[in-house]
């Protein structure tokens, strides 16, 4: 079943695009979403290994043991570092692809996706695997957000 988009705002096109949900666009989704989850697994691994060791290194302190400011393995931390860094990019490459692909984008309208900010070109991958899951995204209400008063 044929579905359109409007692309209006993000790629300054009048007419939506329209792409058929077919099974190799749906798995194309699918991919996305589980590269895009494993960055956030890597990400989330990464926050709470820093934080066990901060929290170990302050335990130290408590306890009155002197704690050298070198005590990080420079190498290794840099080394994840690294690894990070090339994980964020291959992400923001995968997301330019994942919309291309989807949409059949031209060259010229893959360089606007370039030039989007990043928060921008995540929500429009969000709006494309919207589209392509069925799912119609709602706007958050304030109670959902635990900003209600």
């Amino acid at each position: 079943m044929p579905v359109k988009i409007n692309v209006e705002e993000e790629l300054g096109l009048k007419r939506p695009i329209t792409i058929k949900v077919t099974q190799k666009n749906y798995r194309k989704t699918l991919k996305f979403q589980k590269k895009m989850l494993h960055l956030q697994i890597t990400n989330t691994k990464q926050y709470e290994k820093e934080k066990a060791a901060e929290q170990e290194r302050q335990a130290k302190i408590d306890a009155g043991e002197v704690v050298e400011e070198d005590e990080v393995d420079d190498l290794a931390y840099y080394e994840e570092l690294e690894k990070s860094f090339d994980e964020l990019d291959k992400a923001q490459e995968e997301q330019v692809e994942y919309i291309s692909d989807v949409l059949y984008l031209s060259e010229p309208n893959v360089e606007k996706l370039d030039d989007m900010e990043i928060d921008e070109l995540q929500k429009f991958a969000q709006k494309v695997i919207a589209k392509v899951m069925g799912i119609e995204p709602e706007e958050a209400k304030p109670e959902d957000t635990g900003l209600a008063d």
